[in-house]
């Protein structure tokens, strides 16, 4: 018997905790839109909620979409202009929405965050990148030392629109890694003794931090570092309920 959206939003809410971040996570994880009676046979996985993610969703049969970032953030908002189309799209295509901010950033198994330490190497990791009392990273260590270059070549795809900021030792062994944007947890590392921070996005503000902290911060990209955790979370859900999923990549450049 298959399952419902009722039923697989559940599990999604009990395996990434999302109860622990309601109190401070703007985003409105959870089933965002959706007839929970509706059965499930194949699921959608995309970072950002969008008209094209929905479209292509829906064209390739699947009944319910999985993202790191939905449609609210914590406002009202009207229902108007680009919006309305895409609740407009996932209504009348009867497609499900399911949203998972913070709980997909922070997760030990599926989380961004961990699925980049893994890709890094990095072993006896630890929590990292707190926020409101809960860690959204992890720092860890690698087994012999490597260079910037080597140690950002581990990422498929992302050297070419690296923002560097090169204030770390040429030989790196403590590396931390927090998802997104999250520029402001450079000092965090920098107490911390790291060698390396990797974000998605570095800004402005990150610069005198981590230059007089003497760590190398890399901004591998905001979509780029968000794109791990939906493909392990697919591969989790055809595990543990068998239903088929495909991910949805639409690379801003950002």
């Amino acid at each position: 018997m298959a399952h419902t959206v009722g039923e697989v939003s559940k599990y999604l809410e009990e395996l990434l905790e999302i109860g622990k971040y309601s109190s401070f996570d703007v985003s409105l994880n959870g089933l965002q839109v959706g007839d929970a009676a509706r059965p499930v046979s194949r699921i959608a996985y995309a970072v950002d909620a969008c008209h094209e993610a929905a479209r292509r969703a829906h064209e390739a049969g699947a009944d319910l979409l999985v993202v790191h970032h939905g449609l609210f953030w914590g406002a009202p908002v009207p229902l108007v202009g680009p919006r309305y189309r895409m609740l407009s799209l996932l209504v009348e295509s009867s497609l499900s929405l399911f949203a998972a901010h913070l709980p997909l950033d922070a997760h030990p198994e599926v989380g961004n965050n961990a699925r980049l330490a893994a890709l890094l190497g990095l072993s006896e990791t630890r929590p990292f990148g707190w926020y409101r009392g809960v860690p959204l990273g992890v720092w860890g260590t690698l087994d012999h030392p490597v260079s910037v270059q080597e140690l950002l070549g581990r990422f498929p795809g992302v050297n070419e629109a690296v923002t560097l900021l090169p204030f770390g030792p040429e030989e790196i062994r403590t590396v931390g890694v927090v998802s997104g944007s999250a520029s402001s947890v450079v000092e965090e590392a920098v107490s911390l003794g790291l060698d390396v921070f990797i974000t998605g996005e570095v800004h402005h503000s990150a610069y005198y931090p981590a230059q007089e902290g003497g760590v190398t911060v890399a901004g591998i990209g905001h979509y780029r570092s968000e794109t791990v955790g939906p493909l392990a979370l697919k591969e989790r859900v055809e595990r543990d309920l068998g239903i088929e999923g495909f991910f949805i990549d639409l690379p801003t450049g950002l």
